[in-house]
């Protein structure tokens, strides 16, 4: 489970107003992305329930990992209804390249 979290940028999809991306490195550090500006948090991964906690300015979050397949990560703040959904970055960058040579392809 680590290494799928670990090994890739994953953009945030259900906030589309701003341009958020989530780095979970190897180390323990979350980086945060906005807008080209990075915030340092942290994670630690809880392999026996399936759930990650998120230290942000000293406030911890506790997720439940929803998702973790198909190039999406859905995590769900415990006791609520307030999910994260991201998309991992790079396929989602391969996804609209190849939208955009259709696009062009049909107006050439």
């Amino acid at each position: 489970m680590k290494s799928y979290i670990t090994n890739y940028n994953w953009l945030l999809v259900n906030d589309s107003s701003e341009n958020i991306i989530y780095t979970f490195r190897d180390n323990g550090e979350l980086l945060i992305t906005k807008n080209g500006l990075v915030e340092r948090a942290s994670f630690e991964l809880i392999v026996d329930n399936n759930s990650v906690l998120i230290t942000r300015s000293g406030i911890i979050e506790h997720y439940n990992i929803v998702n973790q397949k198909n190039d999406f990560l859905i995590l769900q703040l415990l006791s609520t209804d307030n999910t994260l959904i991201f998309a991992n970055q790079t396929k989602y960058k391969d996804y609209l390249k190849s939208q955009l040579k259709e696009l062009a392809k049909q107006n050439s």
